[in-house]
């Protein structure tokens, strides 16, 4: 499998994380396409940093694939010397490496689902809330894959299921094996439910769905059980999700709150642009049913479009409440920084990038 990544041409730095996650399911050989080139193919003049080359590079590797470089020649048949010179003094570091890194295979104990990835082709359906989840728990350290769910998820302790995720029969059995010995599941929004979206597929879910939620803006408050590190005051939830109703066999760490009106309202005589808290709604925002967890709300198409970081944190709350041994643990890391594992023969490399891309021009 060619992964067709190039950051500066259009791709961004959000691509390759979710796309390679995804493409090492799939049970074949895989490597990354990058460019030279400072905006995308065919930019003749234009040479990339030597270290966003080598970002490139490291980070396929990292998730246990091999890299390749791409150049257009000039009609005239000649190449440009800068360029390879480049070329080489990176692919000379990743040879320094290769002894960890060939045959190498990732390791990982948790996954993010997103059945569509099987069927529709990754730009015609809205990617942001695996987008998102992948970022949140790739800045969290955690290990994980992104799977389309059609084969077996029983060597994962956690599963994610981000925001709009339809759980038809088979997923359904998997996701009850899961739970049965002991696994972890996150959920938010529309995830969980039916394809009618009347109901929640799992009878773990002691929830009630109520249908689309009414308030935009509306704001969530963290009981005290999750609260350490978090501010104790309303934090807006910028996206609509999904009203939702506890039942006694649950626990509600997070409680609604409605504004005093809709920021769309519109009466011909006010705009209502300043919007703030009114009152609780008696419902929740976040909800845990023993090993379930589930937001009322589109949590990962959200931090990816509003980096709300209050939102990974309560994340991270949620999976360490139930999860006391991820694969990595850490202390002091900045956000950006990226940790992998992989496994060759009978040693396991971690591999830590630590960089920070930065976009310098608008464009």
């Amino acid at each position: 499998i060619e992964l067709e990544v190039l950051p500066t041409g259009g791709w961004g730095y959000d691509y390759l994380p979710w796309i390679i996650r995804y493409a090492r399911t799939l049970k074949k050989p895989y490597f990354t396409m990058t460019g030279r080139f400072h905006k995308s193919w065919g930019d003749f003049g234009g040479i990339r940093p030597e270290h966003s080359l080598l970002f490139d590079l490291y980070n396929s590797i990292a998730n246990g694939g091999s890299c390749s470089v791409g150049d257009h020649m000039h009609p005239k048949g000649k190449l440009q010397r800068p360029v390879y010179e480049m070329i080489g003094r990176c692919y000379s570091k990743i040879k320094q490496i290769e002894e960890f890194t060939e045959g190498a295979v990732v390791e990982t104990d948790m996954v993010i689902i997103e059945p569509k990835m099987a069927k529709i082709p990754a730009f015609q359906f809205d990617t942001k809330p695996v987008w998102g989840a992948t970022r949140m728990l790739a800045e969290l350290k955690y290990q994980f894959d992104v799977s389309d769910g059609l084969d077996d998820i029983a060597k994962y302790n956690v599963v994610v299921l981000p925001d709009n995720v339809e759980v038809d029969e088979k997923l359904k059995e998997k996701l009850e094996k899961h739970l049965k010995k002991g696994g972890i599941i996150i959920s938010s929004a529309y995830a969980g439910l039916d394809k009618e979206k009347e109901k929640f597929v799992l009878d773990d879910y002691r929830i009630l769905f109520e249908g689309e939620e009414t308030s935009d803006p509306s704001f969530f408050v963290v009981e005290k059980e999750i609260l350490e590190g978090l501010p104790d005051m309303p934090i807006t939830i910028y996206q609509q999700g999904v009203s939702m109703r506890a039942t006694k066999e649950s626990k509600i760490l997070a409680r609604h709150m409605k504004p005093y009106f809709n920021i769309r309202s519109w009466d011909w005589k006010h705009e209502n642009l300043y919007i703030p808290p009114e009152k609780e709604t008696g419902r929740p925002a976040l909800v845990q049913c023993g090993n379930i967890f589930h937001f009322s709300f589109p949590i990962f198409k959200g931090y990816f479009d509003d980096a709300v970081v209050w939102y990974k944190e309560i994340l991270k709350k949620c999976i360490g409440m139930v999860y006391k041994e991820p694969l990595i643990k850490y202390q002091g890391l900045p956000s950006f920084v990226r940790v992998n594992v992989t496994v060759q023969n009978s040693r396991r490399i971690i591999h830590v990038l630590s960089y920070l891309p930065e976009l310098r021009g608008q464009r």
